[in-house]
């Protein structure tokens, strides 16, 4: 029996490319958000508006650790279900930081949108690199 071989259309790619670039701009577009309300954030938090820095800093913290473990196992879980979860988590833990009041539970809620941040984005390159790999693969 020949082995089954799937064909991918490079507008497949295309296709996964937007919605990754989508999906890039939404996470950048999170993590860019607390810089300037941060400003209106602090008095509340009793900190300096200096402190924005710790609040951004958390969440790459949180992204760069996610993100290079996401990268190495994308291949043991549903890759779509993963990404619409993560979406759907990136939007609740943003929505949650509204309704704090307490620094520390802030820096903690920022952290962990950088652990869904990140593992959303290292999913994301890695289907959109192993579909290239594969086209690249059919056309040679």
């Amino acid at each position: 029996m020949p082995p089954v071989t799937q064909t991918f259309d490079p507008k497949t790619l295309m296709r996964i490319a937007i919605v990754m670039a989508f999906i890039q701009f939404t996470n950048a577009l999170e993590y860019m958000l607390f810089n300037p309300v941060f400003a209106f954030m602090a008095a509340d938090f009793a900190v300096p508006v200096s402190y924005s820095g710790y609040v951004s800093g958390m969440y790459t913290l949180g992204a760069v650790l996610s993100g290079v473990i996401a990268f190495y196992w994308i291949g043991r879980c549903n890759q779509k279900r993963f990404l619409f979860a993560n979406m759907a988590l990136l939007g609740v833990l943003t929505l949650l930081t509204v309704y704090t009041s307490s620094f520390r539970f802030l820096l903690t809620l920022r952290f962990c949108a950088g652990l869904v941040g990140g593992t959303t984005m290292g999913v994301g390159v890695g289907i959109l690199i192993n579909l290239a790999l594969l086209i690249c693969a059919e056309k040679c």
